[in-house]
């Protein structure tokens, strides 16, 4: 079926988003009979398919055209509801070559897209061509279609899905061993590409310097916080209890990619001002999901009225001391860390 068929069959709307952002709707009622219905993938995914090409597209010079060259998906959660948003953005352009970003979100009626109603993201490359000299080109096909796990969700473990995916993830692998030995301004290609065990030529067709590389990264491990972060939060609790689940859920990540998220926060600089923005929106969303869980418990009346988004970002930096200090805490296991957070943390928070 032709992507034109897949969009009339889903209904997909195509707006002007901000900046350089697409936007896409779709009401999916027919292909769903209950609100909290699991959706088919290949719905969720022609959805944000057609959402990025329509941006690429849009974005290609008078004569030229985007051919998709290849693609990755990571899903999240089910979610509910019958509305889809798909929003796309350009991640990085030069002449021969573009990269966007898509998010996709499940919405019920009149629900504004939130951090927690993202459920799926994807990463599409596109070849720019004349128009006269357009080819097809052969997409690769997924190994494996299931969904990760808060355990087994890690771009630095998952099994990749793609060749593409395989690659990125060398690359992903390459420069942290390098940044993390030489720093950002050290490193360089061709010793990343040795790392990483592919030639320089292979490299450059998914990335284009230094700084892409690093914007991945950085990129990488905000989302998979964020993700994880929201798989450990879907048991309906209470905010106090909750509060806890997320401490926790946050220490465990920190156990398992500490030298990944130092990497993170001592490189981040680096980044020029657009990639550093997209950065931290990301960890603004992220900050957002723990000014709710505030907010809910003051409404609960658990916890007691305070500023909650600078709570938020205390409770975030607190949660970081495990990363940012293990070299003076690492005697401490990883419950005593979690342990003396909660008796640090929720004094603070709770009714007196």
């Amino acid at each position: 079926m032709s992507g034109v068929d897949i969009q009339q069959l889903l209904n997909i709307r195509m707006e002007k988003g901000e900046g350089n952002q697409v936007v896409a709707w779709s009401d999916v009622s027919a292909q769903l009979p209950a609100s909290g219905s699991e959706l088919p993938r290949w719905l969720l995914t022609a959805v944000a398919d057609a959402c990025a090409q329509n941006g690429a597209s849009r974005a290609c010079d008078t004569g030229m055209q985007a051919d998709l060259e290849d693609s990755s998906r990571r899903f999240f959660t089910t979610g509910e509801g019958h509305r889809l948003l798909a929003v796309s953005e350009p991640i990085y352009a030069r002449p021969d070559l573009a990269a966007w970003q898509t998010r996709l979100y499940r919405l019920k009626e009149q629900e504004r897209h939130s951090p927690e109603s993202l459920i799926a993201d994807f990463s599409h490359s596109y070849r720019l061509v004349p128009v006269s000299k357009a080819v097809t080109v052969k997409t690769e096909q997924p190994v494996k279609d299931e969904a990760p796990s808060v355990e087994s969700g890690s771009f630095m473990s998952s099994q990749p899905e793609t060749i593409a995916d395989k690659r990125r993830q060398q690359i992903f692998k390459g420069a942290c061993e390098v940044f993390s030995k030489k720093g950002f301004g050290s490193a360089t290609i061709r010793e990343i590409a040795k790392a990483a065990e592919i030639t320089i030529p292979t490299m450059y067709k998914y990335i284009r310097t230094k700084e892409d590389i690093l914007f991945m990264i950085t990129q990488v491990c905000m989302e998979e916080i964020f993700a994880y972060f929201k798989e450990a939060l879907k048991r309906k609790e209470a905010a106090d209890q909750k509060m806890k689940s997320a401490i926790r859920a946050y220490v465990h990540y920190v156990s398992k990619n500490r030298r990944h998220i130092n990497l993170v926060y001592r490189e981040t600089r680096a980044l020029n001002a657009e990639n550093r923005n997209r950065i931290f929106n990301i960890e603004r969303d992220f900050m957002a999901l723990w000014e709710k869980i505030i907010a809910d418990g003051i409404e609960e009346k658990v916890f007691r009225p305070t500023d909650t988004f600078l709570a938020a970002n205390m409770i975030y930096f607190f949660c970081n001391v495990w990363a940012l200090r293990h070299w003076s805490l690492e005697g401490y296991s990883e419950q005593e860390i979690y342990d003396k957070l909660v008796e640090f943390i929720m004094p603070g928070l709770q009714q007196g």
